[in-house]
C-alpha cells in the first residue's frame, strides 16, 4: 500500500507522470480488495490474488512527455515494480489451491513437526540440566528465571513496594519478555521511560519497537493531567541547525510507519535548542556513491564479502578526497568555550585531529580504511578497543594460518589475497568470481588460471 500511495502522490504533482494514474488506481483497488478479503474470507483471497493482473502504464507522448519530470517518471515505475514483486511473491508463497488441500498438507506435516518439537524439547531439558550441573546461566536464562519468580504475586508485590521510581533508558529496544518483567515490579505511577524509535537497532536481538510506539501513540502529551503522559523531548542541544535541517529534510522524505517505524513529520522533527555563532563555513552536503560497476551489475553471484570490500574502498577514497578539501581551507572558525562564561572565537586551520568519520560498523571496514589512509599518507586511528591480535598485520597472518589449515575458507582466503601477501586488487577478485560464480573461491582461482591467458592468470 505504501509503495502505490507514494506513486499516486508523485503522479499528482505538477510535473508528475499523470498518465499513470489510471493504472495505479486500478492497482490500489486490487490491493484494497485483497486486504479486505484476507480479513473475512481466505478462500476468496486466494482466488482474487491469482486473478490480479498489472495494467499497462499509459505512454507519455508529445507535450505530456516534455511536461513530466523523467526522474519522477522513473521513481513511479520503481515503486510500482516493488508492488508487482510483492504480489508475484505472494502468488508463489500461496498457491491457488483449495483449503482442503492445505489442510491435507498440515495433516501430513503433523507427525514430523511433532517429532521435531519433541527433539527440541529434549535438547532444551538436557542443555538446562548440563548448565545447572555446572552452575551456569546465560543472559536468557536469567531473564526467564526472574520472570518465573516474579509471577508469584507475593514476590511481585515485594518489588512493587521496594522501588520508589523505575527509570528505563533506550526503551525502544525493549522486548516483550522485558516488558513483562517491568510490569511485574512497577506500580501504576512510578515508571519513567525514555526512548526514540528512530534509534531502534536491535531487532536482531528480538527488540520490539511497537511496545514504545503503542505507548507513544496512546499517551496524551504533557499538557494533560493524570498519569500515563508523554513528554516530547524534541530539542537537540548538541548539533548546529544546519545539521538538524538536513536530517529533517532527508528523514521526512524517506521515513514512514512502514519504513522506520515512524511517520517523520514536523511533530517529530529535531529542533535546535543551542545557540551557535552564525558562520558561512558551516554547511552540510550529501554525497551519493554509485557502487554498481558494470561488472558487478552483470552478475548477481558476487560474494557479499567482495561487495563489502569494494564499498569500503569507494567510501574510503571519497573520505580521503573530502579530508584533503578540508585541509586546503585557509581557516576554520570553531567556537571555544571559556570556562562556561563566554564564547571565544578563534580562527585556525583544520588539522587531522579535528576530523572524525562515523561508520555503521567500524570492525568490518576499519582495516580497509586504515590501508587506504596509510597509502595516502593520512594518519588513521579508530577507537575499536583493539588489542595485539586485532591489528591488521596479525589478522592477515592468522588468516594465512587458517587457509594453510583449510584453504577452502573463502573469507580468510580473500583477506590474504587482498593483503600485501597476495597483492590482488578488489577488481581482480571480482573478475575471478564472475568467471566462476558457483565455485569455492580457491576453485574459482584455479579455474581462472587454467582458463585464461591474461596478466591476472
Amino acid at each position: 500500500m505504501e509503495y502505490l500511495s507514494l506513486a499516486v502522490d508523485i503522479c499528482k504533482e505538477s510535473d508528475g507522470p499523470y498518465t499513470y494514474l489510471d493504472a495505479l488506481t486500478e492497482d490500489l483497488g486490487n490491493l484494497n480488495n485483497l486486504l479486505k478479503l484476507n480479513e473475512i474470507d481466505f478462500k476468496e483471497f486466494i482466488k482474487s490474488l491469482h486473478c490480479v493482473s498489472f495494467p499497462t502504464l499509459k505512454s507519455l507522448r508529445g507535450k505530456a512527455k516534455e511536461e513530466v519530470s523523467s526522474e519522477k517518471q522513473e521513481n513511479v515505475k520503481s515503486l510500482r515494480e516493488e508492488y508487482k514483486k510483492m504480489i508475484t511473491n505472494l502468488k508463489k508463497m500461496i498457491p491457488n489451491r483449495e483449503l482442503l488441500d492445505y489442510a491435507e498438507d498440515i495433516k501430513f506435516m503433523y507427525q514430523p513437526m511433532k517429532a521435531i518439537c519433541g527433539i527440541i524439547g529434549d535438547l532444551n531439558e538436557n542443555f538446562l540440566e548440563k548448565k545447572m550441573g555446572k552452575s551456569i546461566a546465560d543472559f536468557n536464562d536469567v531473564e526467564h528465571y526472574a520472570l518465573k519468580i516474579l509471577r508469584k504475586p507475593e514476590i511481585s508485590q515485594v518489588y512493587k513496594n521496594k522501588f520508589k521510581y523505575i527509570f528505563i533508558d533506550e526503551y525502544q529496544d525493549s522486548n516483550r519478555l522485558q516488558e513483562e518483567l517491568l510490569c511485574s515490579i512497577k506500580r501504576d505511577n512510578n515508571l519513567f521511560m525514555v526512548g526514540d524509535v528512530k534509534q531502534s537497532i536491535y531487532r536482531f536481538r528480538l527488540a520490539d519497537p511497537s511496545i514504545f510506539n503503542e505507548k507513544s501513540d496512546d499517551y496524551p502529551n504533557s499538557g494533560t493531567d493524570g498519569i500515563n503522559r508523554r513528554v516530547d523531548l524534541n530539542k537537540n542541544f548538541r548539533s548546529r541547525k544546519e545539521i538538524l535541517q538536513m536530517i529533517n529534510y532527508i528523514f521526512n522524505n524517506i521515513m514512514s510507519k512502514y519504513i522506520g517505524e515512524v511517520d517523520y513529520n514536523e511533530g517529530v522533527f529535531l529542533n535546535w535548542g543551542a545557540a551557535f555563532k552564525e558562520s558561512e563555513e558551516c554547511f552540510t552536503e550529501l554525497n551519493i556513491i554509485d557502487k554498481d560497476t558494470a561488472e558487478l551489475e552483470e552478475s548477481g553471484e558476487i560474494d557479499d564479502e567482495i561487495k563489502s570490500m569494494k564499498t569500503a574502498e569507494l567510501e574510503a577514497m571519497l573520505s580521503v578526497e573530502k579530508i584533503r578539501e578540508l585541509l586546503l581551507k585557509e581557516k576554520n572558525t570553531p567556537i571555544r568555550k571559556d570556562s562556561g562564561k563566554k564564547d571565544v572565537l578563534e580562527q585556525e586551520k583544520i588539522q587531522y585531529k579535528d576530523i572524525v568519520i562515523l561508520m555503521r560498523s567500524v570492525s568490518s571496514w576499519s582495516s580497509i580504511f586504515e590501508e587506504i589512509f596509510n597509502n595516502e599518507s593520512i594518519p588513521f586511528y579508530f577507537d575499536g578497543g583493539t588489542g595485539y591480535f586485532d591489528t591488521i598485520e596479525i589478522q592477515v597472518v592468522l588468516n594465512l594460518l587458517k587457509i594453510i589449515d583449510n584453504i577452502r575458507q573463502d573469507i580468510p582466503l580473500l583477506s590474504v589475497m587482498r593483503s600485501p601477501i597476495g597483492n590482488f586488487t578488489t577488481e581482480e577478485l571480482v573478475k575471478i568470481r564472475i568467471a566462476s560464480p558457483k565455485f569455492n573461491f580457491i576453485d574459482a582461482v584455479y579455474k581462472y588460471k587454467n582458463s585464461f591467458e591474461d596478466r591476472l592468470s
